[in-house]
């Protein structure tokens, strides 16, 4: 069993209807916070824990991939979503921080949703860029350009499935679980981006940059602290330590979705149609914490 070295460690995870799974993970792993963590209405943020050399931080979602990378904590649990979004720009020597495992908690998939009419339309071929309502616009432009589609993204942090019906959007890119949201809103699933999940996440000081891609907890540059609370996690959840950029996470998913071609790079020459909403549903199981997913500002 894995010791973990000295050297304090601070990890931020998320303050929001998933907390009480994230606290029974942490438990598989051996960490128990203060008790006053799980009291109702409590506003702290940082708990000590039973490991005199780690801390828990609670913070929102969308900020913890920002802890991360900025170094302000060594180690994170944050949706893919949020962060490959905010780290899906970067080159794997610039990226700040590295995912380290899939925990697989709230497991449910980005999608590219329409009205039925655009949907069965699909893309035009007259070069306007189409409009999309998403809190992802890095992933959304990343998405469209494997096409050769200019595409205008309106940023929106919720509600995003009335955009449509607002006329401020073609199509919106966002989380579905149940499918119930976009069901109700007069949507339909036109194809699944990726799937989505909870990630343990670690910050990678800028100097060890161009070594990562050798595991989290070798050669990346971690301190020997957070490299052994990887090994931990690992072992305990019986999990696989890796070392990926969100940039990496991105392409992967762009080049592996349903229906895509396996090509060297995210842009290709042709410009296929769109799936329309006849195309056949992926299944992805349904999240174990909720019964719709986490959105980024929660």
């Amino acid at each position: 069993m894995t010791s973990v070295a000295d050297g304090s460690c601070t990890l931020a995870a998320p303050r929001n209807r998933f907390l009480s799974d994230i606290l029974d993970l942490l438990d598989q792993v051996g960490v128990r916070p203060e008790e006053t963590i799980r009291r109702s209405g409590q506003r702290r943020y940082r708990f000590g824990t039973n490991e005199p050399e780690l801390d828990l931080v609670l913070a929102r979602n969308a900020d913890i991939a920002m802890l991360v990378n900025l170094g302000a904590v060594e180690l994170g649990i944050v949706g893919s979503d949020i962060f490959i979004e905010q780290q899906g720009a970067r080159s794997r020597q610039e990226a700040d921080s590295v995912s380290a495992m899939d925990l697989g908690l709230g497991r449910c998939r980005l999608s590219l949703l329409a009205p039925p009419e655009v949907a069965a339309c699909g893309l035009g071929g007259d070069g306007r860029p189409v409009r999309v309502a998403t809190t992802y616009p890095r992933i959304a432009t990343a998405y469209f350009a494997t096409f050769g589609q200019p595409v205008e993204c309106i940023k929106l942090h919720g509600c995003v499935e009335i955009a449509p019906g607002l006329g401020l959007a073609d199509y919106v890119m966002d989380l579905v679980s149940s499918g119930r949201t976009s069901a109700q809103n007069g949507l339909v699933e036109v194809e699944e981006i990726m799937p989505i999940s909870t990630h343990l996440v670690v910050h990678r000081p800028s100097g060890a940059r161009a070594t990562a891609g050798h595991g989290v907890a070798s050669s990346n540059g971690t301190s020997p602290g957070t490299s052994s609370w990887v090994l931990r996690f690992a072992e305990r959840l019986g999990l696989r330590a890796t070392s990926v950029t969100g940039s990496e996470l991105l392409e992967r998913a762009l080049r592996r979705r349903p229906g895509s071609a396996e090509v060297p790079g995210l842009t290709r020459g042709d410009r296929p149609s769109l799936p329309n909403s006849s195309s056949s549903d992926v299944p992805v199981p349904a999240s174990p914490c909720a019964a719709e997913p986490l959105r980024s500002g929660d």
